[in-house]
């Protein structure tokens, strides 16, 4: 037959496995004088009445307890601390046993409320590459088989639990592993439950970024592609690349979300333009300066980020000038551009990292057709 459940609560704790209990009845109630009666129940079963016999360790021995009978399907009980053993024999109605269950042995012992004094460390950070995190509670009456929850501080939020705990023998210490895949940045309480039911919430706990903004400062390579326009017609800028150019960026990252980072960003870029074709050989100059909007998605546990980026810019192209002395005329002196790109960074130290990528501009320009290109960067930075 079903073995039946105890519920003990407040000052005593009984260990024993879930069988079955009543639709919403109350585990417990306080009887005269302040004692506490914990309840017995289990499942129906065909029967005409039941008989709960509960004996109790006295040293070697076992010693009845308990004897009781009754046709419902709980009965109240107050247990103090110690070992003690129980089975349940069900009755037909000729009043003969029809079957009794096997000797399950329990532990009642007094429950203590947890005691955390402080914790350690006092927040973590959610941009850590570390695939788990070791939070500690020091205190007192932080038994075995305590469990732990991070609960954040924002609607409807649902426990965390974590992947492991490990107990100290003198119950002074309590550390649990959590997955950091799991939270969000924010304040959380730390909520401690011993095995009698009896529970701490502990308030100060909180999930940040390594740092509220982020600067990002970075130099490298850009050579240009033509895409097309009058620049790179023929008789001009002719050639299919130009592989001398260099980039720098300045980024500036305020708001940062677990979605993703959003911010500004500054570059300005060089490319030397030299082409052999035509009648002479002939040379000239692209700076450009772009003003982006950024947004930032980093991965692989925070080791790389995707980086998008789209805004408008300044290009301005010099003088053409001939190998033979001469000059040409100037091909628009300060056109305005929009730019589009995406680029990939990998931070290889706390601080220091590579990046590589490709932008597209398109220039506006009174001369038809108006030049664009693609440049691609490769280079290294530092962020702040």
């Amino acid at each position: 037959m079903k073995k039946p459940v105890l519920f003990i609560i407040t000052t005593l704790l009984l260990s024993l496995p879930l069988l079955a209990q009543e639709a919403e009845a109350p585990a417990y109630r306080v009887g005269e004088e302040g004692k506490i009666l914990q309840r017995l129940s289990w499942e129906r079963v065909n029967a005409y009445f039941y008989e709960i016999e509960l004996q109790r360790l006295d040293n070697t021995e076992w010693v009845p307890e308990l004897s009781e009978r009754t046709d419902g399907l709980s009965i109240e009980v107050s247990l103090v601390p110690g070992m003690y053993r129980y089975r349940i024999h069900s009755y037909n109605v000729l009043g003969r046993i029809a079957s009794s269950s096997e000797w399950t042995g329990i532990r009642v012992f007094v429950a203590k409320p947890p005691s955390a004094s402080s914790f350690s460390p006092s927040s973590f950070h959610y941009d850590s590459n570390e695939e788990s995190f070791s939070l500690t509670l020091f205190g007192s009456g932080l038994v075995e088989d305590a469990k732990i929850y991070l609960i954040a501080k924002a609607e409807d939020a649902k426990p965390i639990e974590p992947l492991s705990l490990r107990y100290s023998p003198d119950e002074t210490e309590i550390e649990a592993v959590f997955s950091p895949e799991a939270l969000v940045p924010g304040p959380y309480d730390i909520v401690i439950t011993n095995p009698g039911g009896l529970s701490q919430s502990v308030e100060g706990f909180v999930v940040d970024f390594k740092q509220k903004r982020d600067f990002l400062v970075s130099l490298g390579y850009a050579p240009l592609l033509p895409l097309g326009g009058y620049l790179f017609e023929k008789n001009s800028f002719s050639e299919p690349a130009y592989p001398i150019g260099f980039y720098g960026r300045v980024g500036y990252i305020p708001l940062k979300r677990t979605w993703g980072f959003l911010g500004l960003e500054a570059a300005p870029s060089w490319a030397f333009l030299k082409t052999n074709g035509g009648p002479y050989p002939v040379s000239g100059h692209l700076f450009a300066f772009n003003l982006d909007g950024l947004y930032q998605y980093w991965f692989n546990h925070w080791t790389m980020a995707l980086n998008l980026r789209a805004g408008f810019g300044l290009s301005a192209f010099g003088n053409m000038s001939y190998d033979n002395g001469g000059s040409g005329k100037k091909k628009g002196t300060a056109l305005f551009t929009v730019n589009a790109g995406v680029s990939l960074l990998w931070l290889v130290r706390e601080a220091l990292f590579f990046e590589g990528g490709v932008t597209y501009a398109r220039s506006f320009s009174s001369i038809s057709p108006a030049p664009s290109y693609l440049y691609f960067s490769l280079g290294a930075g530092w962020r702040f």
